[in-house]
C-alpha cells in the first residue's frame, strides 16, 4: 500500500456492544457522592450503528466516529409505561499514523 495516499471516507455499518460495567452516580448538594451498580437492571448486549468519517493525508489520519445504539437499555421486563428509553451513545475521534 502507498503511504502518500491522500483523501477523505466515509464508513457506516452495523456492530455490536457488550455491556462491561453499568453504574450511576447520585450527586446531592451536601451529601456524599454515591455510586450505584447497576448491571443487573440492564440489557447485557447491543445492536449499534456506526457513522464515521476521516481524512489521510500521507501517513497521517484523522477520523471521528458515532456509535448509536440501537436497543432500549431497560430489559423489556423491567420497563413500565411512561419508562425512560436510555440508549448507548459513544463520540470517538482517533489519530493515526502508519508505518
Amino acid at each position: 500500500m502507498n503511504g502518500d495516499r491522500t483523501g477523505a471516507y466515509a464508513l457506516v455499518g452495523p456492530a455490536v456492544a457488550a455491556l462491561v460495567r453499568a453504574r450511576e452516580r447520585f450527586d446531592v448538594p451536601g451529601v456524599a457522592t454515591l455510586d450505584q451498580d447497576i448491571k443487573d437492571g440492564v440489557t447485557g448486549m447491543d445492536a449499534t450503528l456506526v457513522v464515521a468519517g476521516g481524512v489521510s493525508l500521507g501517513r497521517l489520519g484523522v477520523e471521528g466516529r458515532v456509535d448509536i445504539g440501537l436497543r432500549n437499555l431497560i430489559p423489556p421486563g423491567d420497563r413500565r409505561p411512561g419508562d425512560p428509553t436510555p440508549t448507548n451513545r459513544s463520540l470517538a475521534v482517533l489519530a493515526r499514523l502508519r508505518l
